[in-house]
């Protein structure tokens, strides 16, 4: 619930996240954040419908985070909670 910078609050492009493949055809793309999102505190769905076959089935999160060029240097700490259903 909490930015990770002082300067730029959550919701803004220096925190994201988007989904690849790992191995092709995993996830249904319809459902899923192929292009970058900016993360906010609200439950966002990233990967959607990950296919359970043994020779499709392994995505990645990547993460993009920028630091705001006015920021100071510090410890900065991000709990990200993933949920299968």
């Amino acid at each position: 619930n909490q930015s990770l910078f002082n300067n730029v609050g959550l919701g803004e492009r220096n925190f994201q996240a988007k989904a690849d493949e790992y191995e092709s055809n995993c996830y249904n793309p319809s459902y899923t954040a192929t292009d970058w999102i900016n993360l906010t505190s609200s439950n966002q769905r990233i990967i959607g419908e990950l296919k359970f076959n043994t020779s499709s089935n392994e995505a990645e999160i990547e993460l993009n985070v920028t630091v705001p060029v006015n920021e100071l240097p510090r410890e900065a700490v991000a709990t990200i909670n993933i949920t299968v259903e």
